[in-house]
């Protein structure tokens, strides 16, 4: 509810029902606070779980802290208007005098922690690092007791309890900054600036504390490794990049001890609306890692698109896992989307397989007047998007941010092309701790995710207009395996046929063309 003039906590200790999203009631101080109302509507549920995650999450990396660093003294050593340097001049005396230096020890201490930070998964046997197999993505390392039995993980120690000190000795200088400032009553817009960057400084010192030295059994930790070519540069000698050296991560390995019971403390109960909820028909998957009830009651609209959509799988086209898999994907994108005469949008698992497909399809379509456009490459989602709108000949190869669909709206594609199931990756160190917490985690956390996500993504792309639409799914471990009818029975009633990968394209022009007809 929104009325001008009102808070939207006023508003909502006036309403009945109270319609939020789940970002902002965990952004409140707590469920307790909130105003009695007869029931709380919370929507895009189906994004509770990740929303919640991703809050609870920290990075530790070079460019963050480098831009603390800036804020408080300017790396020429001159201070030039960063907030210590504003401080000591506005305080009478010399108080402050060498606070300079003590921010630029803390920076070269900084620059040798990145650097005992970038050699760690250097120094990881291949077998313990977590990657995405065979796609040639950098490999990250999780914080286990192999990467703590490490030969220079004493080194990296080292250089962490140095940065320690450091970084204490920064908020030290921050607090004598603020009661000076109080004392003289001068320059008080200072004070909440400088409280914000100690915030951030002890923010850094605990979670660097807790990954390296006191970790939780209900987190997960690792370090991703440096995305830039170039080696780091802990001498100072040029100025030095976030992108040459590692970062340090932590986040929760669930969410259900945070949410059930912010979720049960509402005023008058809850309700969580979303698009995608259910597994073959049933809450127990998502309700278990939401913390919620098992006698929590369900309700869901069951919509035919039997009539709209037409869902494709291929007979014959080869795994993912296997070597023929790449060239068959991609001369049946290059068949259909020239059949079809563009209007497709590609998902794919990952933006390494995105790159692939795009450098090996790219010259062919644009020869037959088909436009490419690859997330990361050729603009933004939203220019993407922007472009699908006003251009028929096109084809996006969108990852990650385009399985949301949020940029979509207006969009009506023609074609919906999935190369490869959505599985999670089980290479990357966050979602293997949330995998381990299963004894079986392809029945109670791979496939339902895998499931919940291509169900997510069809409702946002195929099913928010009445055009009739195509959608290939072009893993045939859909038809092969036995999970794959969790992955269909999670779909609304769509007409299904299986064909060659040589027919799809023709299946497709016959299921649009009866539209026409």
């Amino acid at each position: 509810m929104s009325v001008a003039g009102v808070s939207p906590r006023v508003a909502a200790a006036a309403a009945q029902i109270v319609v939020t999203t789940h970002a902002a009631l965990f952004a409140a101080e707590g469920a307790t606070s909130l105003p009695a109302a007869a029931g709380y509507l919370l929507t895009e549920a189906h994004a509770l779980e990740e929303g919640v995650m991703a809050s609870v999450a920290h990075t530790i990396d070079a460019d963050k802290l480098t831009r603390t660093f800036d804020w408080l003294w300017r790396s020429d050593g001159r201070g030039n208007g960063g907030l210590l340097d504003r401080a000591v001049r506005a305080i009478p005396g010399d108080t402050g005098q060498n606070w300079g230096k003590v921010v630029g020890r803390a920076r070269e201490a900084a620059q040798a922690f990145f650097a005992a930070l970038t050699t760690v998964p250097a120094d990881m046997p291949s077998s313990s690092k977590g990657a995405n197999a065979g796609e040639g993505a950098p490999q990250s390392v999780r914080l286990d007791d192999d990467a703590r039995a490490l030969a220079g993980w004493g080194d990296l120690l080292d250089a962490w309890h140095t940065l320690e000190g450091r970084l204490g000795a920064v908020n030290e200088a921050i607090a004598k900054a603020q009661r000076a400032l109080a004392q003289v009553g001068e320059a008080a817009d200072l004070i909440p600036e400088l409280m914000a960057q100690g915030d951030a400084l002890r923010g850094i010192i605990r979670w660097g504390k807790e990954c390296l030295e006191h970790p939780q059994g209900d987190m997960v930790y690792w370090i991703r490794p440096a995305q830039a070519s170039s080696r780091p540069n802990p001498r100072g000698q040029r100025p030095w990049s976030g992108d040459e050296f590692a970062t340090l991560h932590a986040a929760p390995t669930h969410a259900a001890h945070l949410i059930g019971p912010a979720l049960r403390a509402l005023p008058g109960g809850s309700v969580l609306a979303g698009s995608a909820l259910m597994v073959e028909g049933r809450f127990d998957a998502l309700a278990e890692r939401l913390g919620i009830p098992e006698v929590t009651h369900t309700a869901s609209i069951a919509v035919d698109y039997s009539r709209q959509t037409l869902l494709l799988c291929p007979t014959d086209a080869p795994e993912p896992n296997m070597p023929a898999y790449q060239r068959s994907l991609n001369e049946t994108l290059v068949g259909v989307a020239s059949t079809l005469r563009g209007g497709m949008v590609v998902l794919f698992a990952s933006h390494t397989a995105l790159r692939t497909t795009y450098n090996s399809i790219k010259q062919t379509l644009e020869a037959r007047d088909i436009l490419v456009l690859g997330q990361g490459i050729d603009g933004s989602l939203r220019q993407m998007w922007q472009n699908f709108r006003t251009q028929e000949r096109i084809v996006l190869l969108g990852a990650g941010g385009m399985w949301e669909g949020w940029e979509a709206e207006g969009a009506q594609p023609t074609c919906i092309f999935i190369p490869r199931l959505p599985l999670p990756a089980l290479g990357d160190p966050a979602i293997a701790a949330r995998a381990e917490r299963h004894p079986d985690h392809m029945r109670h956390f791979t496939v339902p995710h895998a499931a919940l996500r291509l169900r997510q993504a069809l409702n946002r792309l195929a099913w928010v207009h009445e055009q009739r639409n195509v959608i290939v799914l072009y893993d045939t471990r859909v038809v092969t395996k036995d999970y794959g009818a969790t992955i269909l029975n999670t779909l609304p009633p769509v007409t299904q046929r299986q064909e060659s990968t040589t027919m799809l394209g023709t299946a497709a022009q016959e299921w649009l063309a009866e539209a026409r007809a």
